[in-house]
């Protein structure tokens, strides 16, 4: 297996990329060895070095395309070189030392240090076979992004596992709500990339908070397949009260895939418990927190009832923070209805914490949502080591040790950020930028919020903005982005910042909940639909019929032609005593 680990220090996002490993090939190991990057716009890489071989960049060096660094690129002799069995392939550089077979890290720098790209493996591929990557805009740490090449490797050319060369399908499961005392779903099988029709094979089932199996389904088998294809609906007996993970992977397809990374998906559903009292308030209690002692790695459940009142707000989130700062994936919900009780088990994921720089102590146990939260602390201590193989990982741009861990020339992070907006609301962060170092910095940040490659905040850099970032000092950033054409939904946030006019930008990416503008019911209507005692309606006239009116004119009428008659008599007398 693979396995892929970040280094110690910050990984910049540049153009460049690390693209191909030939660490074991055939005959010679130091014959034939070769890395290969790639860029797809032209970057000066001069002063540029690796980490796990000794070799760097001499000045005005560009590259732009394929680049190939050969362990041995001349020697006497025939087929004892790179350029013998490679010929028709351009290399002008040679590294010294050796790629492991048994597995390193390879890091590539830029002059000022930060990591450009970094990858780590095991002995995984064949002899005479590279370590290739699938997706050029894919991640380097994901296991899923690199592949076993073709006999001989392809140095200089497109890889042969290229996304180019085969097909990409993904899976998703498409649910009513997240929430309900009824939940349905479908599984949707579509394609990315690639031509032509598919057969395919999906298992999907479901897991309770406890990781167990409490349903099980026959293999989905799709045959010919051209663009998409989603199953009819799934509406499962489950427990009330408790949370459950929809589960599906594809297990087989006929045309080469070549990004597996979106083959599987879990989503979570909540199956609701009793219904409400009919208060207009909101309210979350957290009832119990599931160990009380964790490890990070681990799964806490965590069990709470939730009420839903006259609120247009609908998710409710829980994960475990200190400080401001969340050390586990956040658990998302949707309540969709008023007036209901929901009382359930959220599983919470703990980060991994491989590289040990969270601490072990008191955290807090947050459940949000719809107005209000509630919390409780848990103790969290040790490390599964079992998601731990291979390394660790964590990101900074080293200036020197302060306590256990370095300290960051720069640092950057969303301090404030809504988790959900209502259409037609404005987006409104703080950024807050930190500079170490001894000399000042010139930065541009700026942000824009996406879904796909379809921006929903107009121009992408539209709210940039540039200022000076003082040495040794801290500054909030203020962002906001005008929504456009928005539909409810998970969308990304995404921030760029620009360091000294650099040509890569370091990012930060959040999701984004976009909600629907709800109307408000009062309570009394939501009484009046239940229908329930007489007592508590409010007297009120709908309606009168036109026999019922005439009734209530009878007195009146009575009355006036009364006061006519003696007006009449009255007259009358008078004209006869003239």
């Amino acid at each position: 297996m693979i396995i892929f680990i970040a280094c110690l220090s910050e990984v910049v996002l540049a153009d460049v990329v690390i693209n191909e490993i030939m660490y074991n090939p055939s005959g010679d190991e130091y014959d034939f060895e070769y890395i290969e990057l790639f860029s797809e716009e032209e970057e000066n890489v001069s002063g540029w070095y690796f980490e796990g071989i000794d070799f760097t960049f001499p000045e005005n060096i560009s590259i732009d395309g394929y680049l190939v660094v050969a362990n041995t690129l001349e020697d006497e002799g025939e087929d004892n070189d790179f350029s013998d069995r490679y010929p028709g392939v351009e290399c002008d550089f040679e590294y010294k030392g050796t790629l492991l077979n048994s597995g390193e890290t390879i890091i590539l720098r830029d002059g000022e240090e930060d990591i450009i790209d970094v990858v780590s493996y095991d002995d995984w591929v064949e002899e005479n076979h590279s370590l290739e990557r699938v997706d050029i805009r894919g991640y380097s740490s994901s296991p899923e992004n690199w592949a076993e090449s073709s006999a001989g490797g392809s140095p200089g050319e497109e890889n042969s596992v290229s996304l180019s060369n085969g097909c990409d399908w993904m899976v998703e499961i498409v649910i009513n709500e997240s929430a309900s005392d009824d939940p349905e779903w479908q599984i949707k099988a579509f394609k990315i990339n690639g031509e032509g029709k598919a057969n395919i094979t999906i298992q999907h089932w479901i897991e309770d908070s406890y990781g167990e199996v409490v349903k099980e389904y026959s293999d989905r088998n799709i045959e010919n397949a051209l663009s998409q294809s989603t199953s009819s609906k799934y509406s499962p007996a489950l427990a009330e009260g408790e949370g459950y993970f929809i589960k599906a992977n594809i297990t087989s397809i006929s045309c080469m895939d070549k990004a597996s990374s979106n083959n599987f998906v879990s989503e979570l559903i909540f199956v609701r418990g009793e219904e409400g009292s009919y208060s207009s308030n909101s309210s979350i209690h957290l009832q119990d927190v599931a160990p009380a002692k964790a490890e990070f790695g681990g799964v806490v459940k965590v069990k709470v009832d939730v009420y839903r009142g006259d609120t247009g707000k609908y998710a409710v989130y829980a994960y475990i923070e200190k400080d401001g700062k969340k050390i586990s994936e956040k658990s998302t919900m949707h309540i969709k209805t008023k007036f209901i009780n929901y009382s359930m088990t959220i599983p919470v994921q703990l980060k991994s914490n491989c590289n040990g720089k969270i601490k072990d102590g008191g955290y807090n146990v947050v459940v949000e949502g719809l107005g209000v939260s509630d919390s409780e602390e848990i103790k969290i201590e040790g490390i599964d080591d079992s998601l731990c193989k291979g390394g660790s990982s964590s990101s900074s741009e080293v200036e020197g040790d302060s306590g256990n861990h370095p300290l960051k020339k720069f640092e950057y992070e969303i301090v404030a950020k809504p988790d959900e907006i209502k259409i037609g609301e404005d987006v409104e962060i703080e950024v807050k930028l930190t500079n170490n170092d001894d000399e000042d910095y010139d930065i541009e940040i700026w942000s824009y919020v996406y879904r796909g490659n379809k921006c929903y905040s107009g121009e992408r850099e539209k709210n940039k903005e540039t200022k000076i970032l003082k040495a040794r000092n801290s500054e909030i950033v203020k962002l906001k982005n005008r929504l456009e054409e928005m539909k409810p939904g998970e969308y990304n946030l995404k921030v760029k910042i620009r360091k000294n006019s650099q040509k890569t930008t370091k990012d930060i990416t959040e999701t984004l909940e976009i909600i629907e503008e709800v109307e408000e019911i009062t309570e009394d209507e939501v009484l009046r639909e239940e229908r329930l005692e007489p007592e508590s309606w409010k007297e009120a006239v709908v309606y009168e019929s036109s026999s019922f009116k005439s009734k209530k004119l009878l007195p009146q009428l009575f009355v006036g032609a009364h006061s006519l008659l003696l007006i009449l008599l009255i007259l009358t007398k008078t004209s006869r005593n003239i």
